[in-house]
């Protein structure tokens, strides 16, 4: 038995990346707050964070989400899709 050298927080992440592609986005978002304090500056986690939001939001099958008049499209499926976010005009 050896302990790892590899940084908790780093561990977490990895698992709340594992927990988002198998589609528990819920239970991914928790995991990532919590490493939050550790990386509040790298664009990748607010990234990861907005995809949970974003399947939850949709994981009733909805592809389009109403959210203040404008409607947002998911292209794809949930783990690979992609946003299309309406033009600003």
């Amino acid at each position: 038995w050896q302990e790892s050298t590899v940084p908790r927080h780093c561990l977490i992440y990895h698992a709340a990346l594992a927990q988002l592609h198998c589609g528990h986005a819920e239970s991914a978002f928790t995991l990532f707050l919590s490493v939050l304090p550790f990386y509040p500056k790298q664009p990748r986690i607010w990234l990861r964070i907005a995809e949970c939001c974003i399947y939850a939001l949709t994981k009733n099958g909805n592809d389009n989400v109403d959210t203040n008049g404008q409607t947002i499209e998911i292209v794809g499926t949930a783990q690979n899709g992609y946003v299309i976010l309406p033009s600003i005009s």
